[in-house]
């Protein structure tokens, strides 16, 4: 019972760690950043930088491209195929601030 009770608390213990490493300030762009934001929605983003409206103006829909690098290794007891170097490149597309596509 007492272990149970220790598992319980370690993985309560762990979603809230996790839950606090989530949260990145500063990861975002800058709201008053004017160069993410496009010429047609720039009157808005004037507005909001003299607080006379509410929402700053929605960004450009951002690009990423990426490429990551590293080995990879399987251990189990079925003998696999290892290959030592491993090679990934991504590309993702923002659609505004909650969806992306990868």
């Amino acid at each position: 019972m007492a272990s149970k009770k220790l598992l319980l608390l370690t993985g309560m213990f762990c979603l809230l760690a996790s839950y606090g490493f989530s949260q990145r300030v500063g990861a975002s762009y800058d709201v008053k950043d004017s160069s993410v934001v496009p010429d047609k929605r720039m009157p808005q983003h004037t507005e909001f930088l003299n607080g006379t409206y509410n929402f700053p103006a929605k960004p450009r829909n951002m690009w990423e491209i990426g490429i990551k690098a590293g080995l990879t290794h399987v251990s189990g007891d079925i003998p696999a195929f290892i290959t030592p170097v491993s090679l990934v490149a991504h590309v993702r597309k923002a659609f505004g601030y909650i969806f992306s596509c990868v």
